[in-house]
């Protein structure tokens, strides 16, 4: 958090982007006409290995904050990226930001997770 504090230190933002085909499911047919929930991520295999070839990508270039865009992580794949930093040292990374997600029922304990410095937020 030192480089928070110093007004001269630069900060590192990676943004997700996913070109793997993967696509988030609805719980109904019309998501633009009709109030609906996401429900999950498929190909979820395509998606996990889409989300850690990203996450290396971003530890290598010595990321702070890695944010993915809305829709594009489910509750499986959060658990990819909690699993991901239990075994992998990023002491530059702060933050990890996985977009919102529709996820029923809420479970509080699935919505923040923490490695030494680090927090995700979803």
């Amino acid at each position: 958090m030192r480089m928070l504090k110093n007004p001269t230190a630069s900060i590192k933002i990676w943004i997700g982007h996913f070109a793997d085909g993967a696509d988030v499911q609805w719980d109904k047919p019309h998501p633009i006409q009709e109030n609906c929930r996401t429900t999950e991520v498929t190909d979820a295999k395509t998606r996990v290995d889409s989300l850690l070839k990203q996450l290396v990508r971003a530890k290598n270039a010595g990321a702070n904050f890695i944010v993915f865009p809305e829709f594009s992580l489910d509750i499986a794949q959060r658990k990819e990226v909690r699993l991901w930093l239990k075994s992998n040292e990023c002491p530059h990374l702060l933050y990890i930001v996985p977009g919102s997600f529709h996820e029923l029922p809420y479970i509080p304990q699935l919505r923040i997770a923490s490695s030494r410095n680090l927090l995700i937020f979803t």
